[in-house]
């Protein structure tokens, strides 16, 4: 009991003498994310728009260096063509009326990225910064529809038995400005090293579009 009570002791001071040394700042971001997959097993595949938004938090290190860690509702997928034995036909012809299958895939990830960052003062009220990192991503629901002539199926992403997995994890990085210290414009790209399911090797891509507010 006693170990127990100076850890939770040491867990609340830690934090609040961290900060009092260099404050942190703390914001909320929004943005727009276009979303794919490497190493797909079907005959073409198609970026997908999605959304992302959550907090962050900015630690100032020595010089103009910093560390950057967010919690982001991301929303990810992608569209695909599926054919038997990958026969695409003429380009421009729908996959669904040629034997083939059209699949949209949407998911929502709680992403975590973890960056270190370095901001340079360019001119007054205007810095640059870049920053790179690893993520976590854990998969929170979504679904994939498919389409292939009269036939349409929705299935439940993550479900016991679909081969979803939902833990992922990358690296990635940011580049943007920030303006009166206040507004950052920026985007960044995360690429995921985990494969995306069990029945095949799609890794997750995802271009990212970002603006913060930092109070």
């Amino acid at each position: 009991m006693k170990r127990l009570f100076i850890i939770f002791c040491l867990c609340i001071l830690i934090p609040h003498t961290i900060q009092a040394i260099n404050p942190i700042q703390w914001g909320v971001t929004i943005g727009a994310s276009r979303s794919t997959i490497k190493d797909n097993p079907y005959s073409s595949v198609d970026p997908k728009w999605g959304f992302h938004g959550g907090v962050k938090a900015i630690l100032p290190l020595q010089g103009f260096f910093y560390l950057e860690g967010s919690a982001l509702f991301s929303g990810k997928g992608y569209k695909a063509d599926w054919y038997v034995n990958n026969d695409q036909p003429p380009a421009g012809t729908p996959s669904n009326e040629n034997g083939g299958s059209e699949l949209t895939r949407t998911s929502y990830y709680l992403d975590i990225p973890i960056h270190i960052g370095y901001k340079y003062p360019f001119i007054h009220g205007v810095s640059l910064y870049a920053s790179v990192g690893p993520y976590v991503g854990v998969g929170l629901f979504g679904k994939e529809e498919t389409h292939s002539g009269t036939y349409k199926e929705s299935v439940d992403l993550y479900e016991t038995g679909s081969g979803d997995k939902r833990f992922d994890f990358g690296m990635g990085f940011r580049v943007g400005a920030e303006l009166g210290n206040h507004f950052q414009l920026g985007f960044g790209y995360d690429w995921g090293f985990i494969k995306s399911s069990v029945d095949d090797d799609s890794q997750n891509r995802n271009l990212l579009f970002s603006l913060s507010y930092l109070f």
